[in-house]
């Protein structure tokens, strides 16, 4: 069964200190009146987690997995029917640590980096051969065209995931002026410094369909959102398929 935990970050006088609600299934959160769950919870709009982490977790054995994926808010906003959309395409085993305000490597209190995902599931005994990530958008304003700041942001988080684990990369697409071209020709030239990265395509798709997004030009509607979950789904799938193509390749023991 799907289990939902949601973490909400103490306010900022009080970051070290965290408030977790406990394990929850997503059957137990909507059927005590969606709307009102989660928002009493979150303090937020029922399709928003706010600023607080969520994990979706399914521990099902189905055909594409198992798998990891991490993302931040543009993965968050419509989380409560993404174990559905996994199921329908066959993933599981699965983790999906979404947090909003999230870097790709850069720690902070309220908004622990990809690094710190990988490790928190490490320490709770999962570590798959497949890794999907959905970041970058909160390090645009490190981007420079010579992708130098890029490269310490992603090399950091590709070294703790490893070379013989398949990483599937989102780029990005956002309907305001942004980084983004510069961030997505650096996944592109990564790839020849990581044989097991592939890049997962979603700004050609995001591109053709500009009414998905919110006003600030990076966030979803709920028509957006969906989308986003279908691709996150085929994504995972794709990265798995990877994994395994790749796997006699891989250094053993690394």
């Amino acid at each position: 069964m799907c289990r939902v935990r949601l973490v909400a970050r103490a306010a900022r006088a009080n970051t070290d200190r965290g408030h977790t609600f406990g394990v929850i299934s997503r059957r137990h959160l909507l059927t005590a009146t969606a709307a009102g769950a989660a928002s009493t919870l979150l303090g937020s709009s029922p399709v928003s987690a706010g600023s607080a982490n969520v994990l979706v977790e399914d521990a099902t054995r189905r055909r594409f997995g198992p798998v990891l994926f991490i993302g931040d808010s543009t993965s968050s906003r419509h989380w409560s029917r993404l174990d559905n959309v996994l199921a329908e395409h066959e993933v599981g085993p699965y983790r999906c640590d979404l947090q909003p305000g999230r870097s790709i490597s850069r720690e902070f209190k309220r908004f622990p980096s990809a690094v710190r995902a990988v490790q928190d599931a490490r320490s709770r005994g999962f570590d798959p051969q497949a890794v999907v990530v959905a970041l970058g958008a909160n390090d645009l304003g490190y981007a420079t065209e010579s992708h130098e700041n890029f490269t310490d942001l992603t090399d950091t988080l590709f070294r703790e995931i490893g070379p013989n684990r398949a990483i599937g990369f989102f780029n990005i697409y956002a309907t305001v002026p942004t980084k983004a071209r510069y961030f997505n020709a650096w996944l592109e030239e990564a790839r020849t410094s990581w044989p097991n990265l592939i890049v997962l395509d979603w700004a050609s798709l995001a591109r053709r369909h500009r009414r998905w997004h919110q006003d600030d030009g990076f966030h979803y509607n709920y028509e957006g959102a969906e989308a986003r979950n279908s691709f996150v789904a085929r994504a995972m799938v794709n990265t798995v398929l990877f994994a395994s193509a790749r796997l006699q390749r891989w250094p053993a023991g690394q």
